[in-house]
């Protein structure tokens, strides 16, 4: 894989498909963008993980967001419930497939963006003060820019460490509300931490199921 290119994207997750679905977008309009290349070590996007967060109410909902709610709830383990109502804000859900997608088909339509899977990044360094060059199992890469989306490493003993577990399922019975979003539900704490759950009902018998 040895050559050149004026940007290389370090990591083809969210930061990098969205910085290069936003030139491709730029090129679509008429602007020059750099010949850029996205390094990515998976050799396939699946449907991975979900992205949620707050709108406005007023932003209009585009073709990647599955859901939306105008209410959500927290509760501790005793059963007493806080509930909001959403007022101008909705809570949006994002699955990456659609992410993923969407994003890759705005790539192979440019002619200045190549996505490169099945690609980690081995090193990458300054030369000479000019130039990147980038270490992949095929070969070396020069780059005038770089841009590293990828998780960091080696940072130590974490101050805050979360886990969590999710799987989305099919309800035996309704769900009570399927209106509104457990964002901290059965909230307690034990020997291992801080616990609670985090649900999404995706409709009156589906929802995702998170354990964190």
């Amino acid at each position: 894989m040895s050559g050149g290119s004026e940007l290389v994207i370090m990591g083809g997750g969210c930061a990098g498909l969205s910085l290069a679905r936003q030139l491709a977008i730029l090129e679509k309009r008429g602007h020059a963008i750099p010949e850029t290349t996205i390094l990515e070590p998976r050799e396939q996007y699946l449907h991975d993980r979900t992205w949620c967060f707050w709108q406005p109410a007023q932003v209009p909902v585009d073709t990647r967001i599955a859901h939306e709610w105008e209410r959500w709830s927290f509760s501790e383990s005793g059963g007493n419930r806080i509930l909001h109502e959403g007022g101008s804000w909705r809570y949006r859900c994002l699955p990456s497939d659609r992410f993923y997608r969407e994003a890759i088909r705005w790539i192979e339509g440019s002619s200045r963006i190549r996505l490169q899977t099945a690609m980690p990044v081995l090193s990458a360094a300054m030369e000479d003060g000019k130039e990147h060059r980038i270490e992949t199992p095929e070969g070396a890469l020069q780059a005038r820019m770089v841009v590293d989306t990828r998780p960091p490493s080696n940072q130590g003993k974490p101050l805050l460490l979360q886990q969590f577990i999710g799987i989305e399922m099919n309800t035996p019975g309704p769900i009570q509300d399927p209106g509104c979003v457990g964002l901290m539900e059965n909230m307690q704490q034990d020997e291992h931490g801080f616990l609670f759950h985090y649900v999404l009902p995706y409709s009156e018998r589906s929802c995702l199921l998170e354990v964190t």
